[in-house]
């Protein structure tokens, strides 16, 4: 990093002042790397926060699962759903609880519109995985979500220059990352990637954050081409909002690298509003 990164990455991204990730949950990544370990083991975990037990219960249940019978403990969560769908589960709740008190608006946008369009990005990105028999679809479900997580530690930080930043997109018609450079000298993908390194999350959160707008950087990684095309696609059907307007192609040679066909694309924008509408339940942690 140049020393003019530096003094940006200084400037912006003020760490005294961020939100750190719950114990549990980091207690939970750490958990989850171990081989040995077990259903029981993450119960006992999670349940030492009896809010977060309860919201990922609330979830295992929700329509989004599908289970065919209720669940009553985390171990049955973790049995029928798996330790990755738990581990998401913790860390999608703990990121929403973390971000949830704010409201910013402008226009067209609100906090909400932003987390419907990153919920929308991680329900695409799970059915690319499950497509392409991505190894963990709930990893890649919460890399989606994870997504633009810079704007809302712009918004957290520099609310005024944020609420600039929106005005600017919308009245220059430009894309919300140039206008974040424009106000700041970096865009929400760099200081995304910033939180992710902090926080420690692992290269599959981490490289699709940083380069989801431009997938020809970071060439032949599947996480990255997952979450370009989902996010691209969220915008060409307008699902939430981003902060701005604006509609994006998908690059090709994202589509060739999974070798997903036109028809599986027009699939999923037929039946994204049912998938959304199942997914209901993750909003609710914001309201």
């Amino acid at each position: 990093m140049s020393s003019k990164e530096d003094k940006i990455k200084s400037q912006i991204f003020r760490i005294k002042e961020l939100p750190t990730l719950p114990i549990v949950v980091n207690r939970v990544l750490k958990l989850i790397s171990d081989p040995k370990a077990t259903a029981q083991d993450l119960n006992k975990i999670i349940a030492s926060d009896m809010a977060l037990a309860s919201k990922i219960l609330r979830l295992a249940n929700s329509a989004f699962y599908g289970l065919s019978r209720q669940v009553t403990t985390i171990t049955e969560a973790v049995i029928y759903l798996g330790f990755n769908t738990v581990k998401a589960m913790a860390l999608s709740i703990s990121v929403f609880d973390i971000f949830k008190n704010s409201d910013t608006h402008y226009r067209y946008f609100s906090r909400e519109s932003l987390w419907r369009h990153a919920l929308a990005c991680g329900i695409i990105s799970r059915k690319i995985g499950q497509k392409i028999k991505y190894g963990e679809p709930e990893t890649i479900f919460l890399s989606g979500i994870l997504h633009d997580i810079g704007k809302l530690v712009i918004d957290f930080q520099h609310h005024s220059e944020f609420l600039k930043i929106l005005e600017i997109a919308d009245k220059k018609h430009v894309y919300i990352n140039q206008a974040e450079t424009e106000v700041l000298g970096v865009d929400h993908a760099m200081v995304g990637y910033w939180l992710a390194q902090w926080w420690k999350l692992p290269s599959e959160f981490s490289h699709p954050i940083l380069h989801h707008h431009h997938p020809n950087v970071y060439q032949k990684n599947v996480e990255v081409a997952i979450v370009h095309i989902a996010n691209a696609l969220c915008r060409q059907l307008q699902l939430g909002n981003s902060g701005d307007e604006l509609s994006q192609e998908i690059d090709p040679a994202a589509l060739s690298l999974l070798n997903i066909p036109n028809s599986f694309i027009e699939n999923i924008a037929n039946n994204i509003q049912n998938d959304l509408e199942k997914a209901e339940v993750f909003l609710s942690f914001i309201r």
